[in-house]
């Protein structure tokens, strides 16, 4: 797979989050039961944090749930 170049700064499991999120909308619950690393299930709310914040996803809330997806 090629990445593109502005996602060449993100850590691994940044650009996992992102490619799940760019196949999907997820609910964090569902992207924990995708994460297979127990570490990255502690980091997964700091990941999208930081995915937010630099603009890679955005989230929104639907019918009381909340969803993040690629921007």
């Amino acid at each position: 797979m090629i990445i593109p170049i502005r996602h060449q700064k993100l850590s691994l499991n940044e650009k996992n989050i992102l490619d799940a999120l760019n196949k999907e909308h997820l609910t964090s619950v569902q992207i924990l039961n995708r994460i297979e690393s127990i570490s990255l299930i502690l980091q997964v709310y700091s990941l999208l944090d930081g995915l937010s914040s630099k603009g890679y996803i955005t989230s929104y809330v639907k019918k009381d749930v909340k969803y993040h997806c690629a921007s």
